[in-house]
């Protein structure tokens, strides 16, 4: 039965949705909020999101015990060097086209002489 829990974590409001296995491990996601929602708010997110959630939740590293604070953290340094691996690809396949035009263009210039 998945728990969530709603706090103010300075500067931003925070769930934690805890997933707990029936051996006893513990998979939690962790959501940013920004300002405090209300409970209307709530609602719509949990209508809106709660399904991914829960999928994140099941897709997370399981742990024992106390020790869901870490693995949210490790999760968390895990999609940022995911989402930086991205960037360092993305980054890198533009320059390479870049320089492809460039040196189209460099030939193109030279071609009567």
């Amino acid at each position: 039965m998945p728990t969530m829990t709603v706090f103010f974590d300075k500067p931003f409001w925070v769930a934690v949705l805890e997933q707990h296995d029936a051996d006893g491990c513990v998979r939690a996601v962790r959501h940013v909020f920004g300002a405090q929602p209300t409970d209307p708010e709530l609602y719509e997110f949990l209508l809106r999101d709660g399904v991914t959630l829960l999928r994140r939740a099941d897709s997370a590293t399981p742990v024992e015990g106390r020790d869901a604070t870490e693995a949210l953290s490790a999760d968390r340094r895990h999609r940022r060097a995911e989402a930086a691996q991205t960037r360092r690809e993305r980054r890198e396949a533009v320059a390479a086209e870049r320089y492809a035009q460039r040196r189209a263009k460099a030939k193109a210039k030279h071609r009567g002489h």
